[in-house]
């Protein structure tokens, strides 16, 4: 019964995908779904409805950074910060190299701030604006960007998925960082030079001088502009909590709002709940627009419900029958390729990357104690798989979301390159010095049909 509902939710999570249909629904249907599974089982109802709701309260910090993220866009805008950025950066891009460019600068970004979320929400938005100024294709663009944003996302001290992984396999975050260093170093290599052809096959061609001479007309640009990122920065390098920076940072552009741009008070309540606008009848109104906690409100509400299974098959041993069949594929090929035959599965069902991640622990705990494998090994093969695999299904929040801050979709997937080189690179390594038996295709095959019966 419980591979029939996986099942039907897996259909529905690709229809929803392909109609466009909110992400939400499907999800609702699969809580009710698997709640209604767990009670014919035995659970009490009020034990099951706690169980989501002990889920759910689990993401109530990546519940804070969404909102902290978009009252942080939404006064980069208002204060002219982003504007200062685009326009001062324009005149120092390398239009040549700008794909590469944008891939180097989201993984600074993305490791000093620990969130793929929050770098796709500054730097991110900040180069989709810039290339809206010269013509150049967009699904390469916003490859770059994602993978960039990942790669901090990964591995990052102050990433949360960083800390979920040391959680969740009770390791030390900094020497899991070391080891993800190691195995991600040739990745990094291969899909900076990936980005660096595809800059050349794709150059950037500043095409509309009048858009970029308006943006000083519409904005009051000075060097003050630049404080809140100066301050944002400064505090994550001072390794100061990500939250408590985020707030400084939206402090900082609160008050050069009110002094820099004269925005009144009722605007800038307005920016910071719904997110920032220009005059209708100003040029650059389509370009520098965005933020405010209203525009990650679905991704909350995502976010909650996705997690909301955690809890429950935590408790119940509704993931059980799975366990065993990833215990024999560990057993049939190696540890790694059934983690990241677990982080599809997961991703896939999951629907998050928190959820992927501690559903991925708990399918691949015992496998690897019975491998002989440590937990320091768990939490690398985890980070090698479930952490980026999950950017690369569609439907899954962790690469929706995103995608839809930068206004695209899922055409960038084929452009992550880090995102699918990392575990391919893994599983080479690990292919080589595993069993003889793990090569052969037809027994692999077999293999994961395995986990899908």
């Amino acid at each position: 019964m419980i591979i029939y509902a996986f099942a039907l939710i897996f259909i529905l999570l690709i229809v929803s995908t392909l109609l466009d249909v909110f992400i939400l629904y499907p999800l609702l249907f699969a809580l009710f779904l698997f709640s209604v599974i767990a009670v014919k089982r035995g659970w009490p109802l009020n034990k099951v409805l706690k169980m989501l709701f002990q889920g759910a309260m689990k993401t109530w910090p990546v519940v804070q950074i969404f909102i902290l993220i978009g009252i942080l866009i939404g006064l980069w805008f208002s204060s002219g910060t982003i504007a200062w950025i685009v326009y001062n950066g324009l005149s120092l891009i390398i239009p040549g190299l700008f794909i590469l460019f944008a891939f180097l600068l989201s993984t600074l970004v993305s490791f000093l701030l620990g969130t793929s979320f929050g770098t796709v929400g500054t730097i991110g938005i900040i180069l989709m604006i810039m290339a809206r100024t010269g013509n150049i294709s967009m699904a390469p663009l916003v490859g770059a960007i994602m993978s960039g944003a990942y790669v901090g996302d990964r591995n990052s001290p102050m990433s949360s998925s960083a800390h979920l992984v040391a959680t969740v396999t009770k390791t030390n975050i900094y020497s899991n960082i070391k080891n993800m260093f190691k195995t991600g170093f040739i990745p990094l290599v291969l899909t900076s030079l990936f980005y660096l052809i595809l800059s050349f096959i794709y150059p950037f061609k500043p095409s509309d001088s009048t858009l970029i001479s308006q943006i000083p007309v519409s904005f009051n640009l000075s060097f003050l502009c630049a404080l809140p990122v100066i301050g944002l920065i400064v505090l994550v390098v001072l390794k100061i909590n990500v939250k408590i920076a985020m707030i400084v940072s939206s402090l900082i552009a609160l008050i050069l709002t009110v002094l820099t741009q004269g925005m009144k008070t009722l605007d800038l309540f307005e920016t910071m709940v719904f997110g920032f606008s220009l005059e209708a009848s100003d040029p650059l109104v389509e370009i520098f627009k965005g933020g405010g906690v209203a525009f990650m409100f679905n991704a909350i509400l995502i976010v909650l419900a996705s997690s909301a299974f955690a809890g429950l098959f935590e408790h119940t041993d509704l993931i059980v029958a799975f366990e065993k069949k990833i215990e024999t594929l560990a057993q049939k090929t190696y540890p790694f390729f059934a983690s990241v035959i677990t982080s599809i599965i997961t991703s896939s069902l999951g629907v998050t990357q928190a959820l992927a991640i501690i559903m991925s622990e708990q399918l691949l705990k015992k496998p690897y104690t019975l491998q002989g494998k440590s937990n320091y090994h768990l939490a690398l093969d985890i980070a090698d798989s479930a952490v980026v695999i999950s950017v690369l299904i569609p439907w899954n929040v962790a690469g929706l979301i995103p995608a839809k801050m930068l206004g695209f979709d899922a055409r960038f997937i084929p452009f992550a390159f880090f995102l699918y080189i990392l575990p391919l690179y893994r599983m080479l390594i690990e292919g080589r010095a595993g069993p003889k038996r793990s090569r052969n295709y037809k027994t692999t095959i077999s293999n994961i049909n395995l986990v899908l019966k």
